[in-house]
């Protein structure tokens, strides 16, 4: 192998690192995350990489042409509520913003619910006298006075960081730059967020959120990279270090640094990026994906090979308002735990064991009952092949940790308190997967699902029995590392949005494709040195809505917008067509607002090609054990396969398990797996 390419994911369990050469060659490792600092547990994966390629870690380094990293600092930063010590300047009158949050709570008739983790204190909220009207125009002069007041004061307290939202501030920015100046007069090196740059939209509360998170998240983030961007130099690499955005594209370590809001989800975005090229290649376009690692389960849905993409979020309570693969986490990893409510029920999450402790079967000293523990006592884990053979589980501790956590209490057998977990917690990923499916107006009937993570393979099979989606699509040999494939798949992006407001009858078709292709100019100017000699393309869409809405609906127009009003007039029908599709009504011939636009702009990295199947083969069980299912109504003696040892073409009916590396593909009785072309396992009912 030369020219090594490598993708890099952590997780909240395991780091996973997936290393393709110029041959087409593939190594896969898997660590521990050391949550801590993430990049010990990337240099560890390296080191890894290293030894199974028989070289030294030096070496493999300066052979690596590209690394790209999706990342969990900005997600665990919020989590955590472990980000800088921020401070906001805000329109005076409006610094309550944060906390009125459009009068919306999560559990409306909850009269217990806390309110959010206070990012910014309403102490250190800080109001300035200035005024921006809805024209743009300069009501009141910015006090520059004020704003060197609160300079000085954010030195006095140790400030670390800072977001500017002034009203308006995206029609006319003069002010929030301003204030930036001053403030870096007194503090040059303190990182300052400004909300016409982060979202230069209308709405004030989603602006003011979201540039407030970006200020928590990224004097973090930098600090992150920026080490490990130096550690991997030492060492000798010297080639481009991209990082996975939340929307599905990569950036420069550089240009991701500047900005960590974009980054809050930059974990799950590789995993949706490799399931739609993967079910490209299988020729299964309509996918919703389950990623079930070892903390939670991500699912997402990908219509026609493109993955959903959500313009406003809520995450870690706050509304983020820039793209993110739309992908809806749940409680239900491999090391969720499982437990007793006051009422006596059986409850799975959203605590985890972790990898350190980690399940009780890891004998490191873990007491609490997992969906892992659970997984191994019914069988669909083999005690003695968990990542490969390189872990033994210890299945008398799994079994004492269900014992006395689940099974004594509920007043029933070890068996069946596993049973229990592994139907409740296949209960909440269906429930997840209707979510983004069902509840959205699709039919799982036309959809796949992809399965991946570590435990995704493992629960599959079960969850079809409540979906009855199509089939299952399981990579082979990659699965449990597909975020790390993704981040080596994704291709360079550069998302821009803006407000920009006009109606249907009235509007200026030379401005209004103007301002889109300035957007597009902007994008191309963001991309940087890597992205110079690649084909780019674009994806524009408009912000469009009936009058007197307050939501919108994305609309299409290709590479740009050809000003005619035969043009118009389409764009008009597909908006009508799309808010159908959605909301199930249209109004034809209603006047229509535009209040956005938003553009997309891709430079087309160069994939790298990965070896396939080279035979084609009818591989026998290498062993048998019980292994427990639903529909058998208890344990039945199970056919046993190496993931290895089979080829193209190799099909097999239920009930058996595929032993992968870091996973296992479980097919129940009454379904058929095949290995196909493209290196993927499709499950279907045989019945």
């Amino acid at each position: 192998m030369s020219g090594y390419v490598i993708g890099v994911d952590v997780g909240g369990t395991f780091t996973d690192l997936v290393c393709v050469g110029e041959a087409g060659d593939v190594l896969t490792a898997k660590v521990p995350s050391t949550p801590a600092d993430q990049g010990i547990g990337v240099l560890s994966g390296i080191a890894n990489l290293a030894d199974r390629a028989a070289v030294s870690v030096e070496d493999l380094l300066a052979r690596t042409k590209m690394i790209v990293h999706g990342t969990t600092v900005a997600t665990n930063t919020m989590i955590e509520w472990s980000g800088a010590h921020t401070y906001l300047l805000t329109t005076r009158g409006f610094r309550d913003l944060i906390d009125i949050r459009r009068n919306y709570k999560e559990a409306a008739f909850d009269i217990r619910l806390k309110a959010p983790y206070p990012i910014v204190p309403r102490r250190r909220r800080i109001p300035i006298t200035e005024r921006i009207t809805e024209t743009g125009a300069v009501l009141t002069p910015l006090a520059e006075e004020e704003v060197r007041a609160a300079a000085r004061r954010l030195a006095d307290e140790g400030a670390q960081a800072v977001a500017i939202c002034f009203l308006f501030s995206f029609l006319a920015p003069e002010h929030e730059l301003r204030a930036r100046e001053i403030i870096h007069e007194v503090l040059p090196s303190i990182h300052v967020s400004l909300s016409h740059e982060v979202l230069p939209k209308i709405r004030e509360f989603e602006r003011l959120s979201t540039t407030i998170v970006d200020a928590y998240v990224t004097p973090k983030l930098r600090g992150y990279l920026t080490n490990l961007e130096r550690t991997l130099a030492e060492r000798g690499y010297a080639g481009d270090f991209f990082i996975m955005r939340s929307n599905g594209g990569v950036v420069d370590v550089g240009r991701a640094a500047e900005s960590g809001v974009q980054l809050v989800a930059s974990g799950p975005a590789g995993g949706v990026v490799a399931a739609s090229s993967i079910g490209a290649a299988v020729s299964d376009r309509n996918l919703l994906t389950i990623d079930m690692g070892g903390t939670s389960a991500d699912v997402s849905l990908i219509r026609d090979g493109t993955p959903s993409v959500s313009m406003d979020s809520w995450f870690s309570r706050y509304r983020v308002a820039v793209p993110l693969v739309d992908v809806t986490s749940v409680g239900a990893g491999g090391g969720s735990i499982a437990w007793i409510d006051d009422g006596g029920a059986l409850r799975i999450g959203p605590a985890s064991a972790g990898s350190y402790p980690g399940p009780a079967c890891y004998g490191r000293g873990g007491t609490a009952a997992t969906v892992t523990d659970a997984n191994l006592i019914l069988g669909y884990i083999g005690a003695d092949s968990f990542l490969g053979g390189a872990m033994a589980l210890d299945v008398e501790g799994a079994r004492r940790a269900l014992q006395a956590g689940i099974a004594d209490p509920l007043g029933v057998g070890v068996e069946e308190a596993a049973a229990a977990i592994v139907r409740i917690v296949n209960h909440n990923m269906a429930n997840a997967l209707r979510v983004i499916s069902i509840e959205k107006g699709y039919d799982v009937r036309d959809f796949s699902l992809m399965a991946f993570g570590g435990g995704g393979p493992l629960h599959a099979a079960a969850l079809v029995q409540e979906l009855r989606v199509r089939r299952i699509l399981v990579p082979r040999g990659h699965a449990s590392v597909l975020c790390a494939l993704g981040d080596v798949l994704a291709d360079i992006r550069e998302s821009r949005s803006r407000g920009y407001y006009a109606r249907s009858e009235t509007v200026d078709l030379p401005a209004l494709a103007q301002a889109v292709t300035t957007m597009v100019d902007e994008a191309d100017a963001l991309m940087g040195e890597q992205a110079r000699n690649l084909r780019r393309v674009v994806e524009c869409a408009l912000e469009m809505r009936y009058k007197g809405q307050t939501h919108e609906v994305a609309v299409p127009i290709g590479s740009g917008l050809e000003p005619t009003p035969e043009r118009w007039a389409e764009v008009l029908a597909d908006f009508d067509r799309l808010h159908a599709q959605r909301f199930s009504y249209s109004r034809p011939g209603a006047e229509i607002e535009i209040v956005g636009l938003q553009v997309d702009r891709f430079a087309l990295r160069a994939k790298p090609e990965m070896n396939g199947l080279g035979r084609t083969s009818q591989a026998t069980a290498t062993s048998e054990r019980p292994v427990h299912f639903p529909t058998a109504a208890g344990y039945v003696p199970t056919p046993i396969y190496s993931g290895v040892e089979l080829g193209l073409g190799f099909t097999a009916r239920g009930p058996l398990v595929i032993e992968e590396a870091n996973t296992s593909v479980v097919v129940m009785p009454g379904q058929r797996v095949s290995l196909v072309a493209g290196n993927v396992y499709i499950i279907e009912d045989d019945r």
